[in-house]
């Protein structure tokens, strides 16, 4: 959480400086040593959104591409977008001090989780990173307070707009991360934070190009199909390490004497640690080469891509050449030219058609077994789809089910390094948010305003996503949950309350601490119920009662009324007398159906309930005779 008082920026970035030569020096070297993977980037571009093309075609030969990685990606991207979004809350809030009340640590959560979703760009943006990092192998998301419209901000970037020292394992421990934000001259014109803002300054950033500078841009619209940053200044925000935390530089390679802004210490914390709010979303996890390791799906399936392309366009030749008529004229060409070949015409003397058989290979089967090898591979199954266009039998519910559920244990492992991601965007975010937002706000909850107190923001608090982190196995342990419910509720010996908070953890942690309520609360609430209807009772009213009454509260809370005007001499009317009866049966009877050991506890709590009153009401007889009896004595004694 973040614990520092300040709430701007600029003042503790007194003393620092900006060697713009050297920082351009060192992007200029980050770039050079990831060159190699630079240019993967630029063919997994170009596969997604173009596919492939056959090389030395005929003119009369197909050369369409199958487009199988660009369909992968938008099958895939709605389970990351679901798992994002799989519960009523983006977060879960755990306060580290356990004497904070849980109504609050709840409170916390949907404020945080309506600046998030109300107040900010994440929803657009988190759907870009996923996109971004299912195509080029993982992702970033930078987070910034937009002190403006004081709201969070959010961006997700291309991992070509992020420059990091190769073999970078951890941001949070990198030496410098640099990233490349494209503007337009008015955005940057308009925009308050940057100080060098003549007319001649702007020019130069746009930069005149050379002819060879031409070229290349040339050559990246060519590899990427647009021109990258056309007619735009390219701002580099570099965020450099050092003991004290991270300070944030910001530059153009058209002007190196000076910086575009002065530059600025970070004062944001959480956990008491400081941090640069960007966030690393890897596709995968396999530390070769750290941050640039991850693969994409283009790398994951160019080969398939490959093999269907080829396959597809084999399959579009044969039927092209099967398709075309082909003539022999057994006494010589003579000229062609004047022959015309038309549906039921006569053909000339002479001339017969050749038949061209169709190859003997089964394209569609070829091509089945690809797209099978290649979602087993990236854990995309079509549960037996392709195989009933064959002929084969449909697939069974369990059949089915059992396929969901072993994808679902290969797809639990992306989705944890997701939630990795997610847990650090929503702490960082969290930080800067309760940096900047100090005071106390108002939050409508359930249609009236609720405090939300300053305080509340500087306490600890450990942020996860929210939402059950195995998804795989969640129908199956719900379905658990469910039948031992079942089995054992009522005994003596089981935890209903206890088994029914993992029932509702299964589905969200939070449910757990929104719906149940602690024993002591819960009977005290049916008792207040219970206490509320003995007023109809008591006027003759049949009041029913509610399957999800606590019986037990209830027909010990009916008793007690029953017994004390038994206590104090007061008697019911019949009908209310007849309304209390049938009530506390109905109560006593339902409990022995859900649980009978439990009724036979009240039918011996109202036992020795009875016995009680029935002694009171002895005493009061016997005090009630022994006036009546010193009465008369009283009298003779009186002075005549």
């Amino acid at each position: 959480m973040q614990q520092s008082s300040n709430n701007t920026m600029e003042d503790t970035a007194g003393k620092l400086s900006t060697d713009v030569k050297l920082l351009l020096r060192l992007i200029e070297h980050d770039e050079g040593e990831r060159r190699e993977w630079a240019d993967t980037q630029v063919e997994a571009h170009d596969l997604r959104h173009n596919g492939l093309q056959r090389n030395n075609v005929e003119p009369w030969q197909s050369n369409l591409p199958y487009m199988h990685t660009d369909a992968a990606i938008e099958n895939i991207k709605p389970q990351y977008v679901g798992h994002v979004y799989n519960s009523e809350l983006l977060a879960d809030f755990t306060s580290v001090d356990e004497e904070t009340d849980p109504a609050t640590v709840t409170l916390r959560a949907m404020w945080f989780d309506r600046q998030m979703r109300n107040y900010s760009n994440f929803d657009k943006e988190i759907l870009a990173a996923i996109d971004i990092f299912l195509q080029s192998g993982f992702s970033y998301m930078r987070v910034i307070y937009n002190t403006d419209d004081e709201k969070l901000e959010f961006k997700a970037l291309r991992p070509l707009d992020v420059v990091v020292p190769w073999g970078t394992r951890d941001l949070s421990k990198a030496t410098r991360i640099a990233v490349k934000l494209p503007m337009t001259p008015v955005e940057y014109a308009l925009d308050s934070r940057f100080e060098v803002t003549d007319s001649e300054s702007i020019r130069k950033m746009i930069g005149i190009k050379s002819q060879e500078q031409q070229d290349i841009d040339d050559q990246k619209e060519y590899d990427y199909g647009f021109q990258e940053n056309a007619g735009k200044i390219e701002i580099w925000e570099v965020y450099v390490r050092d003991r004290d935390g991270w300070v944030l530089h910001t530059i153009n390679k058209n002007i190196k004497d000076k910086p575009l802004r002065s530059p600025v210490r970070l004062p944001y914390l959480f956990q008491g640690k400081p941090f640069a709010p960007i966030v690393h979303f890897p596709f995968e996890i396999i530390d070769l080469a750290g941050v640039y390791d991850s693969r994409g799906l283009p790398q994951k399936l160019a080969h398939d891509e490959a093999e269907l392309t080829s396959l597809r366009c084999q399959m579009l030749d044969a039927v092209k050449i099967a398709g075309t008529p082909v003539f022999e004229n057994a006494q010589g060409l003579g000229n062609s030219n004047n022959f015309k070949f038309k549906p039921l015409g006569v053909l000339p003397a002479g001339l017969t058609q050749k038949t061209i058989q169709f190859p003997n290979v089964d394209f569609q089967i070829a091509e089945n077994n690809i797209l099978a090898r290649s979602e087993r591979r990236i854990t995309s199954p079509d549960y037996g789809v392709r195989q009933m266009s064959e002929g084969s039998d449909r697939r069974t519910a369990y059949e089915v089910q059992s396929i969901n559920s072993l994808t679902m244990q290969s797809t639990n492992l992306r989705f944890k390094v997701l939630r990795i991601a997610l847990t650090e965007l929503y702490r960082y975010a969290d930080a800067i948010l309760c940096f900047h937002r100090s005071d106390d706000e108002k939050l409508l909850v359930d249609g009236r305003m609720v405090t939300i107190p300053a305080d509340t923001k500087t306490r600890e608090y450990e942020i996860i996503p929210a939402g059950a982190e195995e998804l795989w196995n969640k129908e199956r342990r719900t379905q658990q949950a469910r039948e031992v419910w079942q089995q054992f509720n009522g005994q003596p010996w089981f935890d209903s309350e206890g088994w029914a908070k993992y029932t509702l953890t299964t589905i969200s942690p939070r449910f757990a601490q929104k719906y149940i309520i602690p024993t002591n609360i819960k009977s005290q609430h049916e008792r207040t119920k219970q206490l509320q209807e003995n007023l109809l009772l008591e006027r003759g009213e049949m009041v029913p009662i509610s399957q999800a009454d606590d019986h037990a509260t209830h027909a010990l809370t009916t008793y007690e009324a029953i017994a004390k005007a038994a206590a104090q001499g007061v008697s019911f009317s019949p009908q209310a007398s007849q309304a209390f009866i049938a009530h506390l049966q109905q109560h006593i009877e339902t409990l022995k159906q859900i649980n009978p050991q439990a009724a036979k506890q009240v039918e011996g709590q109202i036992e020795q309930l009875k016995q009680v009153v029935m002694q009171q009401v002895q005493q009061q007889q016997q005090m009630a005779m022994q006036q009546q009896q010193a009465a008369p004595a009283l009298a003779d004694n009186l002075p005549q």
